[in-house]
Parts: structure tokens; sequence; C-alpha cells
């Protein structure tokens, strides 16, 4: 199984977040160290080292993470959506109400496509 240049980029990218999250002391700051060619070293092997977990915990089945992936795009955006409508609300700039309620949809719709993937692939045993 090879992976091509696309799944270095993720790891490298996720690995530069979580850099700037240990800068802003929501990780530890380890995770924010940089090595000689500017990767965030400990992020990009800790990442590594959990996903080789997961394909070791899946067998080697990528096609049994995809649920898990689904499952994780959307409690991110859920959790992004919420954050706007406490943005909005809490900075009360012009038109903030509008901005709010979209937001606020948008929580809701992805709250509830979160709930149905988690319910639907845990019902079929994936």
């Amino acid at each position: 199984m090879a992976y091509g240049p696309e799944a270095i980029l993720v790891v490298l990218v996720a690995a530069g977040t979580a850099g700037l999250l240990a800068r802003a002391n929501f990780l530890p700051h380890t995770f924010g160290l940089r090595a000689d060619r500017q990767v965030h070293r400990y992020g990009a092997v800790v990442l590594a080292l959990l996903a080789a977990a997961l394909l070791v915990a899946a067998k080697g089945n990528t096609q049994a993470l995809v649920p898990l992936f689904a499952v994780g795009v959307f409690v991110g955006f859920t959790l992004s959506q919420f954050g706007m409508v406490k943005h909005w609300s809490t900075e009360r700039g012009r038109g903030w109400t509008s901005r709010a309620i979209i937001n606020g949809v948008g929580a809701v719709l992805t709250a509830a496509t979160t709930i149905i993937e988690l319910i639907s692939k845990f019902t079929e045993g994936a």
C-alpha cells in the first residue's frame, strides 16, 4: 500500500496546526518546536504514529476508516459553526444577528448529520 505526496502533505499541515495550538497553549509546547527544515517534528511524528495505530486497528483496511473520518469532519464543522455563533454574539457588530442565525442553522444541521452518521455506522457494525 503506497501513499502519495498528498498523504505526507496532510500530516505536515496537521503538524503545523499542532504547532499553532502549542503556541496558543492548547497543546504541550513540545509540539511547537521546529526542526532544521522548519517542520514541526514532534507533531509529525505523533500524527504518523497515531495514523499507524489506526491502520493497525483497522487491519490495513482503509475503507473501514472512512466513517471515522466522516464523523471527525462533521464534528469539526459543528464545533466551528458553534464557535462562529459565539463569535457573532460576543462581537455584536453590524448585521451580527443574521450571521449568527446562519451559523446556528449550520451548527444544528452539521450536528444532526454527525448524529445520523454515528447511528448509521454503529448500527451497521462499521
